[in-house]
């Protein structure tokens, strides 16, 4: 893994703890939580983000329901409950917390392929279990259409694994969730958290320019793979943080397979550029304002994204502001409140922030930043604060024209984005290769294979300080 921004760290330490699968109990000590349930054969990292693990001394009371390995991930290899001690080494202070190892989940992971599919051409439904599941279909549901579901027929894939695929030709476009229901010899159910989304589209709006959300295209997939490389379990970058499969970072306190296959691999990186918020972000940044934007470019930004963080995204990075002028342009962008109820207004991105003041229904409000949940915005009476984006309708105050990526300035664009090259403070020739591929992905549509030295021969200017 080459590196990942202070932004995308914290912003991951956000969505794991709104997706936490614990009782509501005060925390104690580093732990937010009193009690975790975890998976059997699922592991959990329990060291919070910013410790360091060789400053506690850790243990589990029961190694019989799961083990406790040196990067502090623990595993479930029994139904049962146990506690985890962690005492800090220079004060004393003993942390906290149980664990329930539950019912392994027989579905593992779910994905549809291509990434990107067309409208009256085939693509294939794939879910990856253990073998104790005898018998599985697929649902489809789109919008307000009935529901259907479509038999799926499995194939080895190792000695513990199955894979299940069912192909399919659908002729309308749109979004779609696809769910799995399995049968394990006592009757069909709907497993937690064992589905995806398709997003299926012409062949004339893949290609051409568009405001529309994207999804990533499947060669944008396939060099991002070959990007991250690929790790079966758990492992720390230079930073320390764990890292997974094709570069997915593991998040404290949120269940996640370990020793996992390419499959499962290739399932949570369609999963993170597709539904978790790398993909939002960008898309959320592009369209509310506006921007206009062709396949190869939002591939280019997107991979560009997983590796560096979104912090070019919801900060104020000279890259943001240069697609924000293209032209000179200078379009507003305005929220208006639709909740009935009202809106609070908070001093920073959090419900549990001080409350500053309150917004009506139906009041417009300046939106100065609009890339994750919370929109940083302000009122006509000059107050700056933070409020919940979904409450809040974006819009582009009139007046302006589309801002079109194709008119971008090109010598300006390829300078800002090449100067994302470090890693821990020091140039990377890998960071700047990569860099240089993704420019040729967003300038001529040209997708390889990564190559470590490929800056050497890219046709960019080298920044000073690279020997060629």
């Amino acid at each position: 893994m080459d590196y990942k921004s202070v932004f995308k760290t914290a912003f991951v330490f956000s969505a794991a703890m709104l997706c936490l699968n614990s009782s509501d109990t005060s925390a104690s000590g580093i732990f937010p939580e009193e009690h975790y349930f975890l998976p059997k054969n699922k592991s959990i990292l329990v060291l919070p983000l910013g410790k360091i693990f060789n400053d506690f001394v850790w243990s589990f009371s029961d190694k019989n329901i799961a083990l406790l390995d040196n990067k502090g991930v623990i595993t479930g290899i029994r139904q049962g409950q146990g506690t985890i001690k962690a005492k800090n080494i220079k004060n004393g202070q003993i942390s906290s917390c149980s664990i329930t190892v539950t019912a392994e989940e027989p579905v593992k992971s779910v994905y549809s392929l291509p990434n990107q599919p067309v409208v009256n051409s085939k693509f294939s439904m794939c879910a990856v279990t253990n073998k104790n599941v005898d018998n599985l279909k697929f649902e489809l549901l789109r919008q307000k259409d009935n529901p259907f579901q479509l038999a799926a027929t499995k194939s080895e894939i190792s000695t513990d694994t199955y894979l299940w695929t069912a192909p399919i030709f659908l002729d309308k476009t749109g979004k779609y969730l696809i769910r799995t229901l399995y049968s394990s010899g006592n009757g069909w159910c709907f497993p937690k958290n064992a589905e995806t989304t398709a997003l299926l589209s012409s062949e004339n709006k893949v290609n051409c320019p568009s405001s529309e959300a994207r999804v990533a295209s499947d060669k944008c997939i396939d060099f991002i793979a070959s990007c991250e490389g690929f790790t079966s379990k758990a492992a720390p970058d230079y930073k320390n943080t764990l890292f997974i499969g094709f570069g997915h970072t593991i998040e404290p306190f949120v269940p996640f397979s370990n020793n996992i296959l390419r499959q499962e691999a290739l399932a949570m990186l369609m999963h993170d550029v597709n539904n978790s918020y790398y993909g939002k972000v960008l898309n959320n940044f592009l369209v509310n304002n506006n921007v206009f934007f062709n396949q190869q470019q939002f591939d280019a930004l997107l991979s560009f994204t997983y590796n560096i963080g979104i912090g070019w995204i919801v900060g104020n990075s000279e890259l943001k502001n240069l697609i924000l002028n293209i032209n000179g342009q200078n379009n507003i962008p305005m929220g208006r409140v639709e909740s009935k109820n009202g809106l609070n207004l908070r001093s920073e991105p959090s419900i549990k922030s001080r409350k500053i003041g309150a917004l009506n229904y139906g009041e417009t409000v300046r939106i100065l930043n609009s890339g994750g949940s919370w929109y940083l915005v302000r009122t006509s009476g000059g107050k700056t604060g933070y409020c919940y984006g979904e409450f809040v309708k974006y819009y582009i105050q009139s007046g302006g024209q589309p801002k079109k990526l194709d008119e971008i300035n090109k010598e300006k664009f390829i300078e800002v984005f090449s100067a994302y090259h470090n890693a821990g403070g020091k140039r990377s020739t890998g960071l700047l290769s990569r860099r240089f591929h993704e420019l040729d992905m967003f300038f001529k549509g040209k997708y390889s294979k990564f190559n470590h030295t490929y800056y050497k021969n890219a046709g960019y200017k080298i920044p000073m300080g690279f020997n060629k």
